[in-house]
């Protein structure tokens, strides 16, 4: 007669087994958190850049837009078309707060507080906005004259006739993440059309 076998034990993973697999799926769990966290912050920074472009783009529009509405005034008016570097007053049938068309007297001023510069605008109604805010210290209008040259006030200080609008206006922002210049033609009538009286 065989003898008989004795019956097996089954055999447990060893103690040495057991730690090898934790510190590999530490491991494997560190790298996984890390991957993700960096993930997460590649998100949040993209989302931050497209909220600021998209955020730039609507105010260069507002700009451009109101820019471009700019009109002249009558020879019997006062010409309301004033510039220097830190605002313009002018006439304009594109403004933010009016029906496009309705020509609109309106107001823009660059302010700097403590390493912010801040754009505001207001119209007829006297309620003002801020269009946006930079972090800087410099920032500047400038108008380009019928010889092509840029100045600080308009009209400018020569002594000579000149017309009543700029070719162009520039938007100069020196921020510090991005800096920024917005130049915008005038497509309007520079000057007051001539009356049949001046010809007769």
């Amino acid at each position: 007669m065989m003898p008989s076998l004795p019956p097996k034990v089954s055999q447990g993973f060893t103690l040495m087994e057991i730690l090898v697999v934790l510190v590999l799926v530490s491991l494997i769990s560190g790298l996984l958190m890390e991957g993700f966290g960096s993930v997460l912050r590649l998100r949040f920074n993209v989302t931050q850049q497209v909220k600021r472009q998209n955020i730039q783009q609507l105010q260069e529009y507002w700009f451009r837009n109101l820019v471009t509405g700019i009109i002249v005034n009558t020879k019997q008016e006062k010409a309301l078309f004033q510039g220097s570097d830190t605002q313009l007053q002018a006439q304009s049938v594109n403004t933010l707060n009016a029906p496009t068309g309705v020509p609109r007297k309106f107001l823009l001023k660059l302010e700097t507080q403590t390493d912010t510069i801040i754009l505001k605008y207001s119209d007829n109604d006297k309620m003002e906005w801020s269009l946006g805010e930079w972090n800087g210290q410099n920032a500047s209008f400038s108008y380009l004259d019928y010889e092509g040259h840029w100045v600080s006030d308009w009209p400018p200080k020569m002594g000579i006739e000149v017309q009543q609008l700029p070719q162009a206006i520039q938007l100069q922002i020196d921020d510090n993440a991005k800096p920024i210049a917005w130049i915008v033609a005038i497509p309007s009538e520079k000057n007051p059309k001539p009356s049949i009286e001046e010809f007769l």
